[in-house]
């Protein structure tokens, strides 16, 4: 992980939830792999995988997200069952030829992904 769990800024911005989460640690990934068998591996990166908005979700997925500076390590992605990528068109910044900027945050990319999964299943068409 990117920040220790003792952290009284990460308790802090859990504010009432925090009672409400159950931590699991897990000595390294097959473990946390193997405690999981018969849950899908969605992860996510920028890395060339399915849109987001073209994949199905089920209710027992695991959402994967990695660093907000390095993303996921392919180790992890060669081991996950999906890979998905949230479409973000590259903006052009100023009056220059530049390529354009391609970001979104950790925070954004999780809220996206989660509220799409919780859509598909949770929401009844009307």
């Amino acid at each position: 992980m990117g920040f220790k769990l003792e952290d009284k800024y990460l308790k802090r911005a859990g504010l009432d939830y925090w009672p409400l989460v159950t931590i699991n640690k897990y000595e390294n990934f097959d473990n946390f792999l193997a405690s999981k068998a018969k849950k899908r591996i969605i992860s996510f990166s920028k890395k060339n995988g399915l849109y987001l908005s073209d994949f199905k979700f089920n209710k027992d997925d695991i959402l994967l997200f990695g660093r907000e500076d390095s993303g996921l390590p392919d180790s992890i992605i060669d081991k996950s069952d999906f890979l998905i990528s949230i479409f973000m068109p590259n903006l052009q910044v100023g009056n220059n030829d530049q390529k354009g900027v391609r970001s979104l945050n950790l925070s954004v990319a999780c809220g996206i992904a989660i509220y799409e999964a919780h859509k598909q299943i949770n929401f009844q068409k009307w």
